[in-house]
């Protein structure tokens, strides 16, 4: 499922005894300690950056845990002496577009009545109400480092729940708006397997198409090909809806339909509409054949997903081989 918006860490100031505070939350929490540049790199929506210590002399730490919770275990502990005054800042919103986010920018801002900012202005934003709405075209599912965010920001002063709630009402308007123009294309995987271990790949291609938001899933079923004219022969047919280029997905399909090594243990064939998006037409002659190109194509979807995820298709793989009576592969797959 492509997800379009999501939240940032919490971000609250504390100030007071700024040693003690920090041996204190160091030995309570896993905490990472960075530079205000790269404090934000990679921790989600469900981490605490806090910033600890008085205007000009700040230590930026990351701890993956609510403000509630630390506070709580502070108050517990009885060391909320150490602490002078505490703070949030501004919540975050981040915003998948796809090409041109200025447009979108300047919808969000109209009608919220936001304030147009650039990034590295935030942490100068002294309310502590509002929401600071970022911009990035890579996949919300990894995690994010500051250079993945556009350079314009919007600042909306308006309770972070609330807006988070109406922008997902029009989050599919504003992320289309993004695509100036582009439209989304209806493709189909026609599965093509020796073994007929049809379900198991539909399961597979399924997981990795929501895994790699490469689109939305519409439907599956049989349908049919022509091995030769007035042939007809059944194929298992999975339909979705994709706002990237055909090529792109076939890249993906290509990872795919190999395992370890240049095994490939079925055929995905990619159709928009009547065309056959093949091989060659991603290759662009820099690979010698297409096992090169399956090989290269499988690391890159393994790398694109989390462990769990590889996980996941590894288990999948292992069943869908082990459903192989260890005979030579099809022809029509080599």
């Amino acid at each position: 499922m492509l997800s379009i918006i999501r939240s940032g860490p919490r971000v609250v100031r504390m100030e007071g005894d700024d040693r003690a505070i920090l041996n204190w939350l160091k030995e309570h929490f896993p905490v990472s300690e960075s530079p205000k540049e790269r404090i934000l790199d990679g921790i989600g929506e469900d981490s605490t950056v806090l910033v600890v210590g008085d205007p000009g002399k700040e230590v930026y730490v990351a701890i993956d845990s609510f403000p509630d919770v630390i506070l709580a275990s502070m108050l517990t502990d009885g060391v909320c002496g150490m602490v002078r005054s505490v703070r949030r800042m501004p919540r975050s919103i981040i915003f998948r577009s796809l090409g041109d986010y200025e447009t979108v920018m300047g919808e969000i801002a109209e009608d919220f009545g936001g304030e147009v900012s650039t990034l590295d202005r935030v942490w100068d934003w002294d309310s502590d109400q509002g929401v600071i709405i970022c911009f990035t075209e890579k996949s919300l599912a990894r995690p994010l480092v500051m250079g993945d965010m556009k350079k314009d920001v919007v600042l909306v002063t308006m309770p972070h729940e609330a807006l988070r709630a109406r922008l997902r009402r029009r989050a599919l308007y504003l992320f289309n708006l993004s695509m100036n123009k582009a439209e989304w294309r209806q493709l189909e995987i026609r599965i093509y397997d020796a073994y007929g271990r049809y379900p198991l790949h539909v399961e597979r291609l399924t997981k990795a198409i929501d895994d790699l938001e490469l689109g939305l899933i519409m439907g599956e079923g049989w349908g049919k090909d022509y091995a030769h004219i007035l042939m007809p022969v059944s194929v298992y047919c999975l339909r979705f809806f994709s706002c990237f280029d055909p090529k792109v997905v076939k890249k993906a399909l290509m990872g795919l339909e190999y395992v370890e090594g240049e095994e490939r243990f079925a055929d995905f064939d990619l159709y928009e509409g009547k065309k056959k998006i093949s091989w060659t037409d991603v290759s662009a002659g820099q690979y010698k054949d297409r096992k090169a190109l399956g090989a290269i194509m499988r690391e890159e979807v393994r790398n694109a997903l989390e462990q769990d995820q590889v996980d996941e298709m590894d288990r999948l793989e292992a069943e869908i081989l082990a459903m192989a009576d260890g005979s030579d592969s099809d022809s029509r797959f080599n």
